[in-house]
């Protein structure tokens, strides 16, 4: 997967996550696998105070080949289809996704319940 290959809601996620260097973003809607801005997540930056400043990468014109955290991120997006969806992020890169699940997404009580019917 290269930059170039990502749709236009794909790269501002990629573009947020790079300039954000540590944080979360909170509260991503997600809508056919992409993720959907129309209500903007909470994005919370961390700063340490003793240290000097990371700067994002300024290769935004470059089409390469993107780190193995991003291509796992959009993957898990993709599956997920939609949804919200909080991101951890650390050193300009997605480190962690943080789903909310309903208890018959991860048990067989839904199917259960959709066979006595």
């Amino acid at each position: 997967m290269t930059r170039g290959s990502l749709s236009a809601e794909q790269a501002m996620l990629l573009e947020i996550i790079e300039n954000l260097g540590w944080g979360h973003v909170d509260g991503l809607l997600i809508e056919s696998g992409q993720p959907n801005y129309e209500r903007p997540p909470r994005i919370v930056q961390e700063i340490k105070l003793d240290a000097e400043p990371e700067r994002p990468p300024d290769n935004k014109a470059i089409d390469f080949i993107l780190k193995k955290a991003f291509v796992s991120l959009f993957d898990e997006l993709s599956r997920l289809r939609t949804g919200v969806v909080d991101i951890e992020v650390r050193h300009g890169a997605p480190f962690r996704l943080i789903l909310e699940r309903g208890p018959s997404e991860l048990t067989g009580a839904k199917r259960a319940v959709e066979g006595t019917q």
